[in-house]
């Protein structure tokens, strides 16, 4: 191990000594009335152990603290305001994406549609042109329907 890695490592170690060593927080009032904290009271005083807690924050205006001044409690109502906003544009988004789901899967069913009604008409006119005429026009007029049918069958069948 290299001289700087037992150097780091020694300090670590005597952070966590120093740490542990630390002692408890002590609160006390001294004869002025005024509140101290420390890890040893004067010997007249009385004291009391003081455990850190965690800052608990409200959870709405009403929870709030009456002593907050107007500007805090513009800044919190301002905050709940846009945290409801947020939720509701959530909301807002998930009914729009199922919505918009909800087209796409209609208009693929009624492409479906469409593909086997135009593929059932190129059969029709396919039979009818094997078939043969006797008038020429009407034969016509059946190869062009058929070409047609052909696109729109091309346009919605993959």
């Amino acid at each position: 191990m290299t001289r700087t890695g037992r150097v780091i490592g020694l300090l670590l170690l005597l952070t966590a000594f120093a740490s542990a060593a630390a002692g408890p927080v002590r609160k006390w009032v001294d004869a002025d009335g005024r509140i101290h904290f420390g890890d040893a009271p004067p010997p007249n005083a009385a004291s009391v152990v003081v455990s850190p807690e965690p800052a608990s924050h409200p959870s709405s205006a009403e929870d709030a603290p009456e002593g907050l001044r107007p500007g805090e409690r513009r800044m919190l109502e301002r905050i709940e305001r846009e945290e409801r906003e947020f939720v509701e544009a959530r909301e807002r988004s998930a009914k729009e994406l199922a919505q918009r789901d909800a087209a796409r899967a209609h208009k693929k069913k009624v492409e479906k549609a469409k593909c086997k009604y135009y593929r059932a008409l190129v059969r029709e006119h396919e039979h009818a042109l094997k078939q043969g005429y006797r008038n020429s026009a009407r034969r016509l007029h059946d190869e062009t329907k058929l070409e047609l049918y052909e696109r729109q069958a091309a346009m919605y069948c993959p």
